[in-house]
């Protein structure tokens, strides 16, 4: 990849802007998909047979590609809410921070999800909503790993999507990563090595992701990660306009349905009055 010199500073702070990628001084069908990467939950698969337990899962389209750590170099980073509820997936708007109206498709805010202290009460809730809340970090992922079979795989520079979730790896990124950048700094402007770290929690086995800033490199702005930054950017644009549609056309038939139940009363009323 070359550097790239002469880079449009505009374009590439519009795009800073859309990506969330600045840090404080202080759905549609048409959306562009890219590889997932998470990690090795469970011990075994169906059949039983052993899996490579807490390592980085890349789900390339031809094969998941496993390793125990990665490097990561973030381009974007949001704040969005999932919930499935009644077999149906309500999501809100990509937030580049918690100042935004996380307005969702049900026509609702934040997929209903209460504040902590009522969620803290009531045990319901809390399993309804745990996973609610997710950190979606965009970027570039290289590792030298395996496939399933144990033949060696390596990965460079593959643009990929990570959901960070529940309370164990929601805040890792913000607290790992972000904190501890340079004053100024864009998340683009360096990487992080990625790892996982085993808890147990009575009977409970879970893995906590690490992020590791490597503070000593900053990296160039390519061609290449430009051209990723864009398309991610398309992206996040068209799945918050996406959301937006399904918001106000969910708040439009709500105030159809208002109308027509305002007319069959009013209809009621006259014909009480003429009988």
């Amino acid at each position: 990849m070359n550097d790239l010199t002469t880079i449009d500073g505009i374009e590439l702070a519009e795009l800073a802007n859309i990506l969330g990628t600045e840090t404080s001084s202080g759905g549609g069908d048409t959306l562009v998909r890219v590889p997932k990467l998470d990690h090795q939950h469970a011990a075994d698969d169906d059949d039983g047979n052993p899996m490579p337990r807490g390592e980085f899962r890349l789900h390339m389209p031809d094969q998941i590609v496993y390793a125990k750590t990665v490097r990561f170099r973030p381009l974007a980073s949001h704040v969005q809410y999932f919930l499935w509820e009644n077999d149906k997936l309500v999501k809100s708007r990509a937030l580049k921070n918690m100042r935004e109206e996380a307005r969702d498709t049900a026509g609702g805010i934040a997929c209903g999800m209460p504040e902590w202290e009522v969620r803290a009460e009531n045990e319901d809730l809390r399993q309804k909503y745990k996973d609610c809340q997710r950190r979606i970090v965009r970027g570039l992922v290289s590792m030298t790993g395996h496939n399933i079979e144990g033949d060696e795989v390596i990965i460079e520079n593959q643009p990929t999507i990570y959901f960070g979730k529940g309370r164990t790896n929601y805040g890792g990124f913000f607290n790992e990563y972000i904190k501890q950048l340079p004053k100024g700094s864009n998340i683009f402007d360096y990487e992080a090595n990625m790892s996982t770290e085993r808890m147990k929690v009575g009977a409970t086995v879970f893995f906590k992701i690490h992020w590791e800033p490597l503070l000593k490199n900053k990296l160039p702005m390519t061609q290449d990660v430009f051209e990723t930054m864009k398309v991610f950017a398309d992206t996040i644009t068209a799945e918050n306009k996406y959301v937006d549609d399904q918001y106000f056309k969910a708040h439009a038939e709500d105030s159809l349905d208002s109308k027509a139940m305002a007319a069959i009363e009013d209809s009621l009323e006259a014909d009480l009055a003429d009988a």
